[in-house]
């Protein structure tokens, strides 16, 4: 029996509905990080499409460097020289932002710099962009304008960051400055240009008003890879309409203006948490006015995504009470990221991790390793959604003790899909196992008598409509999967000469693969029976898991 490799081809980026999350440990309190050092803590993560990610991790009992750790070990560490500015070293890190291509975007605290004036600095991996105390290059901002202070950042796939940060521009009078930066950079990630993107005396859309703060949270605006900007800001408008959520040129939220929910209206929007994707689908937790039981709210999209007061997710004898202080984010799926507490009398199994109405991590309840997660980080950076949907890091400590960072991801799982004109053959799993590095068994079976030859193909996608049923190709038979190119590819199976056929299938072990969905459906061709050429089996719609 042969094994042929389970070939990578066009995928759905939706994830299968009903999939369930495992949880795997990617550092862990103990650990031994560059220099030694043993991890005391995990302090912020962040993870992308390919499963590649960074954690900061406080190390030696808190006397030793901060350190960034990746799948390859250290990336970065406290007290380690830099190369701009001359003779500074790495003080501190702030938060870490990661693209599809590995690269980070961060803002760092330094020594051996002049003075509190030019001791931070913007980083693309670990060349500098910008200083405090270096002149902005951008107009209009006057050309005596300097970087006052680093707030956050965030990198796109392009390796462009955009800096929420204060400048101090000697026109405008006000003490400290707001502007959300652009900082555009080349293949090897030198700063080529700086861009304003939103400052401080910039008009909100036709309301009349100017904007007089930028919220400087690091949720508080985002960036997409095709250059969409979202960002919360307060305005000189009356205090109960100044605060703004802005989506481009547009104002998708505003205190004292209609919400998502009938009756109510945004009410509070200077702690507003904020993602966009790269469709420009959008997310906004903030707060509405009326009764404080139900004042939370999660919009998408301009819809109510969920509410504190709603039913949990998979346990609807509860109710939302709080988001929690951390993110919500969006994938590029549409799927929702966002972490949920609720009244469950007991306080051990209360909180937990959701993706759209998925409950994927549940504090005293999910296990990694055979250990219970007993405590969930649902704080600033404490999880992560990888653009893609298909991988959320977390922090979490566990019933044992142990703080760590941990990545959930689908579990492998294969669906059968009958179709609505069955011939009689089958394609069934008879053993192994759809996740990375391992075989999966397959059956094929045919009822007719005729000697054939047998085929499995292998689809990115499939053409079943709502109804369940495929299409009809006259004198083939009902086809399920994806038949124009670059589907499906097509596996010699061996001869059917009566009786089932076997045909193992490798799965590479290339993290990438994991949560994308492959259709596979088996044919055979029967060349001396012109009454029945062709016999389809049903399809199945196999999804990895890690």
């Amino acid at each position: 029996m042969n094994a042929s490799p389970l070939i990578a081809v066009g995928f759905l980026s939706a994830l299968a509905s009903g999939q369930q999350w495992q949880v795997a440990p990617l550092v862990l309190e103990g650990d031994t990080v560059f220099g030694g050092h043993a991890v005391l803590r995990v302090n912020n993560v962040a993870i992308n499409n390919n499963m590649d990610w960074r954690a900061e991790v406080t190390t030696a009992n808190g006397l030793g460097p901060d350190t960034m750790v990746g799948p390859n070990g250290a990336v970065a560490q406290e007290s380690m020289p830099l190369l701009f500015p001359n003779g500074a070293t790495l003080r501190s890190f702030d938060s870490i932002q990661l693209n599809s291509a590995g690269h980070m975007s961060m803002n760092v605290f330094l020594n051996n710099t002049s003075g509190t004036g030019d001791d931070s600095a913007v980083y693309y991996d670990l060349t500098m962009l910008v200083q405090e105390g270096q002149f902005v290059q951008a107009e209009p901002f006057d050309p005596l304008t300097y970087y006052r202070t680093f707030y956050d950042t965030k990198i796109d796939d392009n390796g462009n960051v955009l800096l929420l940060c204060a400048v101090d521009d000697p026109t405008i009078l006000s003490t400290v400055d707001y502007a959300v930066m652009y900082l555009q950079t080349d293949t090897f990630g030198d700063l080529v240009s700086e861009l304003v993107i939103a400052m401080e005396g910039d008009p909100v859309g036709q309301t009349g008003g100017l904007i007089t703060i930028l919220r400087t949270g690091p949720h508080s605006y985002d960036l997409s890879d095709k250059g969409s900007i979202v960002f919360s800001a307060d305005t000189d408008l009356p205090t109960t309409m100044d605060g703004v959520v802005i989506l481009n040129d547009e104002i998708i939220a505003q205190e004292g203006t209609p919400s998502p929910v009938e009756g109510r209206n945004w009410s509070v929007l200077s702690s507003a948490e904020v993602s966009i994707n790269n469709s420009d689908d959008w997310v906004v937790s903030a707060t509405i006015n009326g009764s404080s039981s139900s004042n939370l709210l999660i919009a998408r999209n301009g819809q109510k995504f969920v509410q504190e007061g709603d039913p949990v997710p998979g346990i609807p004898q509860y109710t939302l009470t709080t988001f929690g202080s951390g993110p919500v984010d969006i994938a590029d799926t549409g799927e929702v990221l966002w972490y949920g507490d609720w009244n469950d009398p007991n306080t051990q199994v209360d909180t937990g991790l959701f993706v759209d109405d998925q409950l994927i991590v549940q504090e005293g309840v999910s296990m990694v390793d055979g250990v219970i997660i007993d405590t969930l980080i649902g704080a600033t950076d404490g999880y992560a959604f990888s653009d893609d949907g298909r991988f959320v890091i977390f922090e979490a400590i566990l019933q044992n003790g142990v703080d760590g960072a941990f990545v959930a991801t689908c579990k492998g799982q294969v669906t059968s899909i009958p179709g609505c004109n069955p011939d009689g053959s089958s394609l069934t799993v008879v053993g192994g196992s759809p996740s990375l590095g391992e075989t999966l068994e397959l059956r094929l079976n045919s009822p007719s008598p005729a000697t054939g030859l047998r085929f499995l193909a292998i689809a990115g996608v499939h053409v079943v409509d709502g109804s369940g049923c495929g299409v009809d190709l006259p004198g083939i038979g009902e086809v399920l999967i994806g038949f124009t190119p670059p589907n499906p590819f097509t596996l010699p199976a061996g001869t059917h000469t009566g009786g089932p056929g076997l045909i193992s299938l490798e799965i590479p072990n290339n993290p990438a693969l994991v949560g994308m969905p492959r259709f596979l459906q088996a044919y055979y061709l029967f060349p001396s029976d012109p009454t029945n050429l062709f016999d389809l089996t049903n399809a199945l719609e196999v999804t990895l898991g890690a």
